[in-house]
């Protein structure tokens, strides 16, 4: 019976193994956010999530303790690309940017989705907890808002895997990998999944 059941559990870890999603290691490294500054007009911020300002990221537990910052930004509304680059200028910590709040203003409060773009400075991380990680030397992230872009809206930039580089890939948990198994033998058609458990129910359990 303790060798069915081994069987069984083995059975289920492989197909779930098959059918589980791969997990992709990502660190968040900024913030991008529509905020209304004194003036009154909407502006985009960045707000840098690495280095000294690696424990600022409550939504994301990986902490980014390499210094990252962003270049070469750009904004695409609604998928089109603004006609002229978008002007920041450095934060109070040297690394965050902050928005031209007379630029663009009137972009924010008409369209649904803002797409920002950039360069990274580096693509060698250290993330606290994980070690090294190799990621993409560009980023891209999207704000949406079904009414349109307004104060508070905002995106977390992440870092992706480098296509040459060797990131970061956590395996499923065991459970994880057993519960995506009984999920796929459920989709299989019903004689195939009766032959599978009369297989395994022949001598009881």
């Amino acid at each position: 019976m303790r060798s069915k059941l081994l069987c069984l559990l083995a059975a289920l870890l492989l197909v779930g193994t098959v059918f589980a999603p791969a997990a992709v290691a990502q660190s968040s490294i900024g913030l991008a956010s529509i905020d209304t500054p004194s003036s009154g007009d909407l502006a985009l911020n960045i707000t840098d999530l690495t280095g000294a300002n690696d424990t600022l990221s409550p939504d994301f537990p990986s902490e980014v303790t390499t210094q990252v910052d962003f270049s070469s930004v750009a904004l695409y509304f609604n998928g089109s690309l603004t006609a002229t680059p978008y002007s920041f200028s450095p934060n109070g910590d040297g690394h965050s940017l902050d928005g031209d709040t007379g630029q663009f203003a009137s972009f924010f409060d008409v369209f649904t989705e803002l797409t920002i773009t950039g360069d990274l400075s580096t693509t060698t991380l250290n993330v606290a907890g994980v070690g090294s990680e190799t990621v993409a030397s560009t980023f891209s992230a999207t704000i949406t808002d079904p009414t349109d872009l307004a104060d508070g809206d905002y995106v977390y930039i992440v870092t992706t895997p480098a296509s040459s580089g060797t990131p970061v890939t956590p395996e499923p948990e065991p459970f994880v990998m057993v519960g995506t198994g009984l999920a796929a033998l459920a989709g299989i058609r019903r004689r195939f999944l009766m032959a599978f458990v009369r297989r395994f129910a022949v001598g009881g359990f």
